[in-house]
């Protein structure tokens, strides 16, 4: 919940925000919901937890199929990465 919540204070995401890859997809790429838009750049610092790197990873894989079939309906990109401190890996 701490991932979750540090992201959505930094998208200023609304009160009613939810907490999952689904609810982060529908916001940061298809927009319109969160007082900061597309591009993003989200730099996770000091990950402990394999929990956290598994959820974190989910995120990165539903965002990347958001961005996929956000290209597809609008022709456009929604600029979105997350990186991990110490990786190179990024959505």
């Amino acid at each position: 919940m701490d991932f979750y919540r540090a992201v959505l204070e930094a998208i200023e995401a609304p009160e009613w925000h939810g907490y999952s890859p689904d609810a982060l997809n529908d916001s940061i790429v298809f927009g319109g919901i969160n007082g900061r838009e597309p591009p993003y750049g989200l730099l996770i610092v000091g990950l402990r937890s394999s929990d956290v790197a598994r959820e974190i990873q989910l995120v990165r894989e539903t965002l990347a199929g958001g961005r996929v079939e956000f290209r597809a309906q609008r022709g456009m990109d929604a600029e979105v990465s997350i990186r991990v401190e110490g990786q190179q890996e990024v959505v």
